[in-house]
């Protein structure tokens, strides 16, 4: 019943079993299944931000148009559950949700269902995509799992099964502090991520911010100091100074880029060419050291490249056969294209569903003229020989945004160290 690719998200909420929901052997009813499907769900929408009730006001309305469900095993009376809601896509026209019922620490599985929903505006009673604002709250549910999770394996993989050193230097019992300081100037990043790592190691360890996330930083500046039970602070000290200094690499580098183009209206873009499994922390950087995020998968944008065209067997199809694709799936996603010449561009204008069209290594004149055809229709995106020497020259043409993969695939980390007072 489940897919079979990775969940995109995956909330657990734990309810136990009450004696009423038994039937006379024992069992939870079949039927109440459902209904813990239906208030974990509600609290992982809680959990966005977008309480039920608000959603209601707000004028939306989400009906159930399907429901599965597969009994694996029974739960019994005062059975501690977790329930599991799994997202495999960002929700377009439907909320297509699935479900695992499990106890034990999550080691054995009872029930898996599947309930689909469907947004509907109050006032017409017909189906609408789903709104920016609730799409906005999954999204930050996503990339707050997507953290917890990067940092839970950063800390396996650093601690094993104990640090050594510090146990046996260490009783336990001792209180220190430490300041995280700059070695080199940047823009630093990962400050809010360094308090959220203490706070899932240690919630006494008290931190102190003498900066912000994205501001710039001289050599000997102290960013934060941690005080706390010495051991927490050395145990999580190389996990929380790797994330910060890639982080602040990241963002320092975005700056610069970001800095040579500012007397124009252009804006540097990201790529997908991340360190796999740290997307999301690159793209917060990016973010932080002043630039733009472009798509942040192939999931949530389609980007129709020189590959995809020539499957489809040209531009036209290519484009019809994403908003085919989109209007079918009903995905809240926009469409781009790339173009190598002025001709491709006139053809891709003749299509109002492109949003964003990509102008892939072109020279400076070309970028001219294919912004004037464009002439604002839709977001211009220059890529392609991006680097210090060119990307004024770049900006200087008109287009929109301009993306560079080196902001996050060649990255020089941002010298930092703790040192205990």
């Amino acid at each position: 019943m489940l897919p079979a690719t990775e969940p995109l998200l995956v909330y657990s909420h734990p309810m136990r079993s009450r004696y009423g929901e038994t039937d006379k052997m024992g069992y939870v009813y079949y039927g109440r299944y459902m209904e813990y499907f239906e208030v974990a769900r509600t609290e992982m929408i809680r959990a966005a931000g977008i309480p039920y009730r608000q959603l209601e006001e707000r004028g939306f309305m989400l009906p159930v148009l399907e429901s599965h469900i597969q009994y694996k095993q029974p739960v019994f009376y005062d059975e501690l559950m977790e329930i599991r809601v799994l997202l495999y896509e960002i929700p377009g026209v439907r909320l297509n949700t699935y479900y695992e019922i499990r106890t034990e620490e999550g080691k054995k599985l009872h029930t898996v269902g599947q309930v689909t929903l469907c947004f509907v505006d109050a006032s017409t009673r017909r189906p609408v995509k789903a709104p920016e604002f609730f799409l906005a709250g999954i999204e930050q549910l996503i990339h707050d799992a997507r953290i917890d999770a990067l940092i839970d394996a950063a800390l396996a993989e650093d601690i094993g099964d104990g640090d050594i050193t510090t146990l046996a230097v260490y009783s336990g019992a001792e209180r220190a502090t430490a300041d995280i300081v700059a070695k080199q100037d940047g823009v630093i990043a990962g400050i809010e991520l360094a308090r959220h790592i203490y706070a899932r190691t240690d919630a006494g360890i008290r931190v102190t911010e003498h900066t912000t996330d994205g501001a710039r930083v001289k050599k000997g500046d102290v960013i934060l100091t941690a005080e706390g039970a010495a051991h927490h602070l050395l145990t999580t000290e190389r996990t929380i100074l790797n994330f910060m200094q890639r982080m602040s690499g990241v963002a320092t580098k975005t700056r610069h880029f970001a800095d040579l183009i500012a007397h124009t209206n252009a804006k540097v873009l990201d790529t997908r060419k991340t360190l796999p499994g740290h997307r999301t922390l690159d793209k917060w950087a990016v973010r932080l050291g002043g630039g733009q995020n472009h798509r942040v998968g192939l999931y949530d944008m389609y980007l129709i490249k020189e590959n995809h065209i020539s499957v489809a067997g040209g531009i036209a199809q290519a484009i019809q056969a994403c908003a085919t694709h989109r209007d079918r799936t009903g995905r809240n996603a926009r469409i781009e294209i790339e173009v190598g010449t002025l001709e491709q561009l006139d053809e891709v204008l003749r299509f109002p569903d492109v949003a964003v069209v990509m102008l892939d290594n072109m020279g400076n004149d070309l970028m001219r003229q294919a912004v004037a055809r464009v002439a604002g229709r839709m977001t211009v995106e220059a890529s392609g020989n991006v680097n210090e020497a060119t990307i004024a020259g770049i900006a200087e043409t008109g287009v929109d945004v301009i993306s560079i993969g080196s902001l996050t695939h060649s990255v020089q980390a941002l010298d930092l160290s703790m040192l205990f007072r």
